[in-house]
């Protein structure tokens, strides 16, 4: 993979992240991809493909992953807070974004969806 290759000085890199991975968690996305400590300089396998680093952004990883580690409840606000940061920062900005439209009678309930396997199609019941 060139683009992650920081030797090359890359300005940008198109990737593709398929949807049938298994869906990551915050900390999987944020830190692994936007870390200061991930950006390795001069390494042909940089994990930090945009060279991203802001330590503001860490401090909020730090918080939220110690938060995690105790089950806290106030896990999912600072893990939504580190997002917004990456977010307005932009280091990484998509092309596309997918849409799934699910169309189900008035008589179907319980109708559920999951990222790894889409439509619960046990949970669904039908009058």
């Amino acid at each position: 993979m060139r683009f992650a290759d920081s030797r090359t000085a890359a300005q940008a890199a198109l990737y593709y992240v398929p949807l049938s991975a298994l869906y990551p968690s915050a900390s999987q996305v944020l830190q692994t991809n936007f870390a200061c400590q991930t950006f390795l300089p001069d390494a042909p396998g940089n994990p930090n493909w945009s060279e991203f680093c802001n330590h503001r952004l860490d401090t909020q990883i730090n918080s939220a992953l110690a938060a995690e580690s105790n089950n806290s409840p106030t896990t999912a606000s600072l893990w939504a807070r580190a997002d917004r940061t990456a977010t307005d920062q932009a280091p990484a900005v998509p092309l596309t974004t997918t849409s799934d439209i699910h169309l189900v009678s008035e008589r179907v309930g319980n109708y559920q969806y999951s990222f790894q396997q889409g439509v619960l199609l046990d949970q669904l019941w039908v009058k």
